[in-house]
């Protein structure tokens, strides 16, 4: 059901927030989304290593879906 969910809010142009989202289901996000997804509190695991904070590979997965990060 998340992922119809997911889709729907696609469809309906709005903007999906992966900040509370684990590193596997960002991933899956990424997989599911044509569109940019943000992550609106965050930050770089490599600054500070929390579980919460993106690694290299997802902050590089938003921006590549021209997503934005708020730090």
């Amino acid at each position: 059901k998340g992922v119809e969910f997911v889709e729907a809010m696609q469809e309906l142009g709005i903007i999906v927030d992966c900040s509370h989202l684990n590193d596997a289901g960002t991933e899956q996000l990424g997989d599911i989304l044509d569109v940019p997804f943000i992550a609106s509190h965050s930050n770089a695991r490599e600054v500070r290593a929390h579980t919460r904070n993106l690694p290299d590979n997802l902050i590089r997965l938003i921006a590549n879906k021209g997503g934005i990060i708020g730090l």
